[in-house]
């Protein structure tokens, strides 16, 4: 883990010194990756939510599973290039504020989801039940991209306490202002920093599949469902 944070070092002073040039688009890009990794520690419990919700999926198929896991990035990059453009455009201020009742909101949907993997609400809240084919997943793929920008939101705001990469970049989103270019280097550092995020699901999902083809689906979506509820009162108790 040490030459990994060395290696942020290195990425975030050569972005430091690059500044606004051509480069700092895959450096940013780099820093988010790095990042993500290196925060891994302060962000495990919080990991959970994106463990639990990806148990609870019913995608059919590899290429379904990859497109849900694909919306998901995009969604938890969107919620961090949020965060980082209040940081530009207000403050660092307005963004803690606002990183707190994402973390409040993050933690109401794990707790409906997990209630509702458990069977405990009188709604089901993943839609009719029905396995998610590309023919038929629009419902499917948008709760991924809303679950991507809830959980994502949370995992971001969660990583800050250890996470050196991103005060990098909102330092310079301060500096600079929220400009094309500035929103640009958030959206590349934000995609790296979410593509873990996206493996972990990704990863998750092709098991939850292994795991309905030994016929315990129904015990690993129990287990999510445990899980989602678990981080859900998490979130709610550190707000």
């Amino acid at each position: 883990m040490d030459w990994i944070r060395s290696l942020l070092t290195g990425v975030g002073a050569a972005f430091d010194h690059t500044g606004s040039g051509p480069v700092a688009i895959p450096l940013a890009f780099a820093l988010g990756l790095l990042s993500a990794i290196v925060s891994a520690c302060c962000t495990l419990p919080v990991l959970s939510i994106v463990v639990g919700y990806a148990g609870t999926r019913r995608d059919n198929g590899t290429r379904a599973r990859l497109v849900s896991a694909g919306v998901f990035v995009l969604g938890a990059a969107l919620a961090l290039v949020i965060l980082g453009g209040v940081a530009a455009a207000v403050g660092q201020v307005a963004q803690s504020a606002l990183g707190r009742y994402w973390k409040l909101f993050a933690g109401i949907v794990a707790i409906v989801l997990g209630l509702g993997a458990l069977s405990l609400l009188p709604f089901n809240p993943f839609g009719s039940g029905r396995k998610m084919t590309m023919g038929s997943a629009k419902g499917g793929l948008f709760g991924a991209l809303a679950f991507g920008l809830v959980g994502g939101g949370a995992v971001s705001v969660c990583s800050l306490a250890c996470n050196p990469g991103i005060f990098i970049i909102l330092g310079a989103a301060m500096l600079q202002g929220f400009t094309l270019w500035m929103a640009g280097i958030l959206v590349a550092y934000a995609l790296g920093f979410s593509l873990p995020l996206g493996a972990l699901m990704l990863g998750v999902s092709f098991a939850t599949a292994a795991a309905k083809f030994k016929g315990m689906e129904t015990v690993v979506r129990r287990v999510a469902g445990v899980v989602l509820v678990g981080v859900g009162f998490y979130f709610l108790w550190t707000f």
